[in-house]
């Protein structure tokens, strides 16, 4: 019998002028877990992101204006969710999950 689940890893972002859906399809948890891990840790890298450079305090607190949530038991291969926007205007938000999909 074939396995019948795969593991996406979805990157939902928008920022003023620009904005996309990036979707990745893992068969092996682990795997789709580092791309999850590396997307957040992308986010969080004031070079690479407005999350790290406008969001995030370089202590690692959350500015002011701004909610970073994150949600879901990486060691029970949970769903895994997180994302960071800003209060007063959606346009600037980044989404991550991963989910458990099974294919019919």
């Amino acid at each position: 019998m074939k396995n019948n689940i795969v593991y996406m890893v979805e990157f939902d972002w928008s920022v003023e002028n620009d904005c996309n859906v990036e979707t990745e399809l893992f068969f092996d948890y682990n795997k789709a877990l580092e791309r999850y891990d590396e997307l957040i840790a992308n986010e969080l890298d004031p070079n690479l992101s407005w999350v790290g450079d406008l969001a995030i305090k370089p202590n690692g607190c959350i500015n002011k204006g701004y909610t970073l949530e994150q949600y879901g038991d990486r060691t029970k291969k949970e769903n895994l969710y997180w994302h960071c926007t800003m209060d007063d205007y959606y346009m600037y938000h980044s989404i991550i999950q991963l989910k458990q999909l099974e294919i019919k």
